[in-house]
């Protein structure tokens, strides 16, 4: 986030790693974090939050999730969802 500040500098290494890990946990795990929960519903609060951290990060240009198939692929799914589409943000962006 300091990049909208203007500031150059990279994350440090540290933070990548733990972004990195969490980012893999969360694609490695996201097919059973689905199947727990309770169905039938029309949305959660899981699906939302994966939704938004995945497609932010490459929004901001943090970093790329290319090497995440099944979050990628997830994001691809939910944001075909009309409610996903009507809300996109945008709020700085043309």
């Amino acid at each position: 986030m300091a990049r909208l500040t203007g500031d150059a500098r990279l994350a440090p290494p540290k933070l990548e790693r733990s972004l990195d890990g969490s980012l893999r946990h969360l694609d490695d795990h996201l097919d059973e974090a689905l199947a727990a929960l309770p169905a039938p519903r029309l949305l959660s609060f899981l699906e939302v939050a994966v939704f938004c951290l995945v497609t932010h990060l490459p929004f901001r240009d943090i970093r790329s999730v290319d090497g995440y198939p099944r979050l990628v692929e997830f994001c691809r799914e939910f944001g075909g969802r009309a409610g996903a589409r009507a809300t996109e943000y945008a709020f700085d962006r043309p």
